[in-house]
């Protein structure tokens, strides 16, 4: 309430005036002034009404609960999907080392130059710098959630062309067409790379993203070291094949390379399905 008005012999004798500290409660702050002189006094509250706020520990903790219970199942699709699309990036970017060896055995008898191998193997890196700025352009524009997926097809598009090329006529080799549809490759992985790990952070709540977003990227050591596996199994299914032909060894990369699509396609498959 309003403190009073001091009386007239307070007023005449101001040297016995004296006041005691405000005193600040726990839960509410309570300021309270009281005035003596000696024969009376009076007393007067200044109540201020104030919520003390909870901790800052106790704030996240909070938000962490509300975040994990409605939104977990959200969260692992998310990670899931993001998990296997880096895997697929990890694959289709080290398999290519195992399938090349195989291509310059059967066509080129094991002469390739070093420029039709090294853009066998590096056009694919060169369309990832693409990717990733063509794609990050385009998901600050139209939306993460709207182009994520556009670059599966890529890579899903340009693994099945690279995986059909040959030497149709003198001018345009098999090295030359490999390249170029490595490159398209090489694109959808650039975009990949960063709406995977940019959509797995921003779904994830606090308590969970830094294990979500270590397991996706963990994905990218599975991914190359599938690349090997995969390719020994396949060697292992053609090796009586490949005694009696050697020449067989032809679909034998083209089996280790165009495998990594039905990962893709499962990518797709979960995007719709939840």
């Amino acid at each position: 309430g309003k403190a009073s008005e001091p009386t007239p012999s307070q007023q005449e004798h101001p040297e016995h005036f004296s006041a005691t500290p405000a005193t600040i409660n726990e839960n509410t702050m309570n300021e309270s002034l009281t005035v003596s002189d000696g024969n009376e006094s009076i007393s007067s509250e200044i109540h201020i009404s104030t919520p003390i706020l909870p901790s800052t520990r106790e704030e996240d903790e909070a938000e962490i609960e509300v975040e994990t219970s409605a939104d977990k199942h959200f969260q692992l699709k998310t990670a899931a999907i993001a998990s296997i699309g880096f895997f697929t990036d990890a694959y289709d970017l080290f398999v290519v080392n195992m399938c090349v060896p195989m291509i310059r055995f059967v066509y080129f008898d094991n002469k390739t130059s070093p420029l039709d191998e090294g853009f066998m193997k590096g056009t694919a890196v060169f369309g990832t710098l693409i990717g990733q700025l063509l794609f990050g352009i385009l998901a600050d524009q139209k939306g993460r959630q709207k182009i994520y997926g556009v670059e599966l097809i890529l890579i899903i598009f340009g693994t099945i062309c690279a995986t059909m090329s040959a030497s149709p006529v003198r001018g345009m080799n098999i090295a030359a067409m490999i390249s170029i549809w490595r490159l398209v490759v090489g694109v959808g992985i650039g975009g990949d790379y960063p709406l995977s790990a940019t959509i797995t952070s921003e779904f994830s709540s606090k308590g969970r993203r830094g294990m979500l977003m270590a397991a996706v990227f963990s994905m990218q050591g599975v991914g190359y070291l599938m690349a090997g596996i995969v390719s020994l199994i396949f060697l292992a299914i053609f090796k009586s094949s490949i005694e009696e032909d050697p020449l067989m060894i032809d679909y034998v990369w083209r089996f280790i390379m165009v495998t990594t699509k039905t990962f893709c396609s499962l990518v797709l498959y979960l995007m719709r399905i939840f």
